[in-house]
């Protein structure tokens, strides 16, 4: 009796792309052979075909591998559109390495971007996968359309109307969403105002055509971060003063200058709002243009150190802090040092121009090196200087140590 194929794992780069989708693929028991996905490039540019590469072994297994790959792309909010690979001419075969079988398939224009793939009629799991289009390339005329064709993609039809439809979450809305300065939860231990919390996300609003873009729409993000400070030990845990703080701006995580030490740059630039909410006397508001360039210095997947100079101009200020270049001046200088995994250590400083300074320290440490189910991190952090809040911008704070739990850093 045959004994089922051995799909074994090739090694390959964390974005393979849709290679490593094959490694998970319970074929039919009517196939016997050992079977392996050869490693994808870290693009995957569809403007052409889809393809792959299967490698097959000679392990004595009687078998051929399969003659076609069926898929679901779902890029959201568009329908999901159904695809088949077909195998193609294989390469020539070379002594001694296994032989290789190659499959490619269209993949229709409007699917780029963060796709949702479904391999139909396998119990497998749906996975998000990554699709780049050439911007330089000429448009590829429509196929003559033949028994062929239609068998090579086809839109799945919606349900009928009247159906229902189970709720499904949008994957390619989630992929655009994503963290953007420090989220945690501290309690400190000096003075009234002692509980401080923040949450800060952001939002790509366009998916490039490819990941290298850099041009200014492919890269606009929507930003927002709200912070307070509590008295946790009065009636009522009031709030002593809330930070809102939306912005828009442009953004490279690599604008390509490195040299030596200096292994990455990246680049924000654009328009930020600050204000507390509050009327009239205790009112404070910013307008800011700002550009914050991240130097990075040593392995950022090792021990390494970051440099972020974030720069601003006062557009506009509020009627009850027109003096507050004085106490914060132009500039938030923050240092960084850490591993990925382990521990990091962040300083923050700014300077008036009347001599008012500030300063916060914070130390993070994952919580996965003692629970290794557990997201987030150890939060330590210690604030000395003028102004820890925007309505206390021209007031000395207490020297203050606080201690939490921080899912971003």
């Amino acid at each position: 009796m045959h004994q089922p194929f051995t799909l074994h794992r090739v090694a390959s780069t964390p974005a393979c792309g849709i290679g490593l989708l094959l490694t998970a693929l319970a074929w039919p028991a009517a196939i016997h052979a050992s079977i392996a996905v050869a490693p994808m490039p870290r693009q995957v540019d569809v403007t052409d075909s889809l393809d792959l590469t299967l490698l097959v072994f000679e392990d004595g297994q009687a078998g051929t591998p399969p003659h076609s790959l069926e898929a679901s792309l779902t890029a959201n909010p568009q329908e999901p559109v159904k695809i088949i690979l077909n195998r193609v001419a294989d390469p020539p075969a070379v002594p001694g390495q296994p032989r290789k079988v190659r499959y490619s398939g269209v993949v229709p224009p409007t699917v780029r971007g963060e796709v949702r793939l479904e391999l139909l009629e396998l119990d497998v799991a749906p996975m998000m996968i990554g699709l780049a289009r050439r911007t330089d390339a000429e448009p590829v005329p429509l196929p003559v359309v033949s028994e062929a064709t239609v068998a090579t993609t086809a839109v799945v039809e919606p349900p009928p109307t009247g159906a229902t439809r189970a709720p499904q979450e949008n994957p390619a809305a989630l992929s655009r969403l994503s963290f953007h300065d420090p989220v945690y939860f501290a309690v400190g231990v000096n003075g009234r105002e002692y509980t401080q919390f923040q949450f800060s996300l952001k939002f790509r609003l366009f998916e490039p055509d490819t990941p290298q873009s850099r041009s200014l729409l492919d890269n606009l993000y929507v930003g927002y971060t709200q912070s307070a400070l509590m008295d946790l030990a009065a009636d009522s845990y009031p709030i002593h003063d809330s930070l809102y703080n939306p912005s828009v701006y442009y953004y490279l995580p690599d604008t390509g200058l490195n040299a030596g030490w200096l292994t990455r740059t990246s680049l924000a630039a654009g328009y930020e709002h600050e204000s507390n909410g509050e009327d009239e006397a205790d009112s404070r508001a910013l307008e800011m243009l700002f550009v914050k360039p991240t130097f990075y210095l040593g392995d950022p997947a090792d021990w390494h150190w970051t440099f972020s100079p974030k720069l601003y101009y006062y557009a506009k200020k509020g009627d009850y802090n027109q003096d507050i270049e004085d106490y914060r001046g132009y500039g938030d200088y923050r240092l960084t040092f850490g591993h990925p995994q382990s521990l990091e250590l962040a300083a923050t400083m700014r300077a008036g121009t009347q001599s008012y300074a500030s300063g916060k320290l914070e130390v993070t440490y994952p919580l996965a090196q003692w629970v290794p189910s557990m997201m987030g991190y150890l939060y330590l952090s210690y604030f000395d200087g003028w102004g820890e809040t925007l309505i206390d911008y021209n007031r000395r704070s207490n020297a203050q140590f606080r201690i939490g739990y921080s899912l971003w850093r």
